[in-house]
């Protein structure tokens, strides 16, 4: 007769592990916040100066967007009741895209429901097993889950050392499809990519270049087109990704970039 074997209690070992990031500071908890589209927010109670906010140009507090949001609330309803394939599709969807690739000067343009799914999308969507990626080490967590699930060769490049890169780039076969990711301004650091010198390098070596101005959209830029936009080399990038929900005061993301480029 067989002895029966323990099994392991997986609720107790939960337990430990949050009671460990809780000692090392790392257990994160939701804190209840009011008035947060504002500069001043309040806190238990406390009324504090919101200086942690994404929300830079105060447009989620502004009385024209939240005047429009209802008015197209009142006109469309309140959901796309499908996805876009299926019956979701409907104008104001068209409208703000053709928007969009006006405000980016591009030649085409999406509209996705958050900068997670745009990242993961665009990248998994491009790539595949026998391709490569070079990402910039401190790019944001969604560019590299978007890396993982393409099954792509994942190469992390160190902070901003373009020699590191090209050392890479070099030893990459010359027909693998190869892109470069990056952050224009880093979300941690708030350093800038050196875009002009990622332009020569995937021109050299026949890469692709996929920008990420989460950070970068409404701030900078001749009318907030974003970084690429500020130094001039909008249209030498393949793809630019950003997000409504930084400076934008809304929710959700973009991507824009060439109407059926040969190169992609």
């Amino acid at each position: 007769m067989h002895s029966e074997k323990q099994l392991p209690c997986w609720e107790e070992k939960i337990k430990k592990e949050l009671a460990h990031l809780e000692e090392i500071s790392q257990k994160r908890e939701l804190v209840s916040t009011g008035c947060a589209e504002q500069p001043w927010l309040t806190i238990n109670g406390c009324r504090m100066l919101n200086l942690a906010s994404n929300n830079y140009l105060g447009y989620a507090g502004d009385e024209r967007l939240k005047k429009a949001m209802v008015d197209a609330v009142h006109t469309y309803g309140a959901g796309a009741t499908a996805s876009r394939l299926i019956v979701g599709n409907h104008p104001l969807y068209e409208q703000a895209e053709q928007a969009l690739v006006n405000w980016k000067k591009a030649e085409a343009g999406l509209i996705i429901n958050s900068g997670y799914n745009a990242n993961l999308g665009i990248i998994s969507t491009l790539l595949s097993r026998n391709d490569i990626i070079y990402s910039d080490k401190l790019n944001h967590a969604s560019i590299v889950d978007g890396a993982l699930l393409s099954r792509a060769k994942h190469i992390r490049y160190r902070h901003n050392d373009l020699a590191h890169l090209e050392a890479f780039l070099k030893k990459s076969p010359i027909e693998a499809r190869k892109l470069i990711v990056t952050d224009t301004v880093f979300s941690m650091d708030g350093d800038f990519a050196f875009l002009e010198d990622l332009v020569r390098l995937k021109e050299r070596y026949n890469a692709l270049l996929m920008t990420d101005e989460a950070h970068g959209s409404g701030i900078y830029g001749e009318n907030g087109e974003g970084y690429a936009s500020h130094l001039h080399l909008q249209n030498k990038i393949d793809i630019q990704m950003g997000t409504f929900s930084k400076a934008l005061g809304s929710f959700g993301a973009y991507v824009v970039g060439k109407n059926g480029s040969s190169t992609i």
